[in-house]
């Protein structure tokens, strides 16, 4: 009786441990999948995977491999792994784990610390990990395609075991268990008892299956998530595009009615104001400039000549002129406007500075539409420096383009106009309408060329205008891009 007894209570103190293993590993699944519900990082998430297999509270191999299928190469490569590479990391890893309460989270972290602190070998051992797909006698391979879990018990004998995949390991044993979803196989999960040679028991391969199984479910949770981000970024790029599109419409709508009716008024406004000028400019050479008059009467001449200058933008921008193509040497171009300005920039007391690129090709483009692009900006410059300042004029060139660059250590442009400066009748300043920048972006895109601006309030402002060398053979007409910086 006392004999049946020992046996009874041997026997339940099995079934205990056996109950109590196995909840272990059941509160280490609960546990790995209420923490890959949480994790959106792969990185995190593979690692996390990893943590579960390895530790002793829940599947409790020694060491653990994830091995990804890269798409690019169309290879199997080793990510990840996490456990001791030899006795000594193992002694040192397994005491700070002692604690049967220790949660994924804590192992997770402890191992990080570990790798990062003392650089185990086992991540060396993981990244020479790499076999292409068509070696179909290797366990890794033959696992991924018949995702079939493979469990190895002679790896030197094994034929399914490469010579090389036994000598990195180290292990005599070990399984395999495939990572996918259920049109997607993503890569193998390998684990082993290498410190310990504890031999690999049923119940740890079929917990090591539901493991893979919430790993393969987390790992697709993430690749889904990328793909809707992106086509949800896809989507945000094509409504904003529709919108500005729209805008862009609507806009064109209005300044078409508009550029009709002041066309209109222009061209009605052009012969009479030719005719006062032309009177005016008679009467003012009566007088000496010495006469006490001769000053009011200027401001008639000067005037009128403001009035022109605007009924011209306005016909100038109302109609859409496409160039006259022909070689054109840029620094020539600006050499004019320097020439033509440098009067002005003395009095305003602005220092003009040309760095121009000698060796700069000639470019098929209309000349005299490049002069009223680089004489806007160049005036625009001037404009924005009423104390004085610099303004410097710099071409050079690359393979294709030409680049031109206007700098001036002005005002720069407010925040809340650097979105506005290219539309049409937009103007910060007392005089004008505002269609010399707007005319200006008309012209480089005609000339399928690009123009934007960097700028500091307060402090200076810089437009780049890049043109082709040579110019499309029907060709769309070339983006034309502003920002401020």
């Amino acid at each position: 009786l006392y004999n049946d007894v020992a046996s009874a209570r041997e026997n339940l103190a099995i079934i205990n441990r056996s109950l109590n293993e196995k909840l272990a590993q059941m509160r280490m699944i609960i546990e790995l999948s209420d923490t890959l519900q949480v994790t959106s990082d792969l990185d995190e998430i593979l690692h996390i995977i990893l943590t579960a297999v390895t530790a002793r509270q829940g599947l409790g191999f020694n060491r653990a491999f994830l091995v990804l299928h890269n798409l690019e190469t169309g290879r199997l490569e080793g990510r990840f792994a996490i456990g001791p590479s030899d006795p000594e990391e193992a002694g040192r890893i397994w005491h700070q784990l002692e604690d049967e309460g220790v949660s994924l989270k804590e192992i997770f972290d402890l191992y990080k610390y570990e790798e990062e602190k003392h650089r185990l070998g086992i991540s060396n051992t993981a990244k020479k990990i790499n076999y292409p797909l068509s070696q179909d006698d290797n366990v890794l391979v033959r696992a991924f395609k018949t995702r079939t879990p493979y469990l190895v018990t002679d790896a030197v004998n094994d034929p399914l075991v490469p010579k090389e995949m036994y000598e990195l390991l180290g292990a005599d044993s070990f399984v395999v268990v495939p990572l996918g979803s259920k049109d997607t196989t993503y890569g193998v999960l390998l684990a082993d008892n290498m410190i310990t040679k504890a031999p690999i028991e049923q119940k740890q391969l079929d917990f090591l299956k539901v493991a893979a199984n919430h790993a393969s479910l987390a790992i697709e949770r993430y690749y889904l998530g990328e793909k809707l981000a992106e086509k949800i970024k896809e989507l945000k790029k094509a409504t904003r595009a529709l919108m500005e599109n729209q805008e862009k419409l609507i806009n064109a709508e209005r300044l078409s009615t508009i550029g009709q009716m002041a066309a209109q008024i222009a061209h009605e406004l052009r012969h009479p104001l030719s005719t006062i000028g032309g009177m005016a400019h008679t009467f003012l050479n009566r007088f000496e400039p010495s006469d006490p008059l001769y000053e009011r009467r200027k401001i008639i001449v000067d005037e009128v000549k403001l009035l022109e200058n605007i009924v011209n933008n306005i016909l100038n921008f109302s109609r859409t002129r496409q160039p006259n193509i022909e070689k054109t040497d840029i620094n020539e171009v600006l050499r004019s406007i320097i020439g033509a300005i440098s009067m002005e920039a003395i009095d305003a007391n602005i220092i003009l500075k040309e760095n121009l690129d000698e060796a700069l090709p000639l470019i098929e483009a209309d000349k005299d539409q490049l002069f009223q692009v680089f004489l806007n900006l160049v005036k625009n410059s001037i404009s924005a420096m009423p104390n004085g300042g610099k303004l410097e004029i710099t071409t050079r060139k690359d393979i294709s383009n030409v680049w031109v660059e206007v700098s001036d250590t002005g005002t720069g442009i407010a925040s809340e106009n650097v979105d506005k400066i290219f539309k049409p009748f937009f103007t910060t300043r007392s005089t004008g309408i505002g269609l010399g920048l707007p005319i200006t972006y008309e012209i480089i895109s005609t000339h399928h060329g690009s123009i934007w601006f960097t700028t500091q309030e307060g402090k200076k402002t810089t437009f780049y205008v890049k043109l082709p060398i040579k110019q499309p053979k029907g060709g769309d007409d070339g983006e034309v891009t502003s920002g401020g910086g």
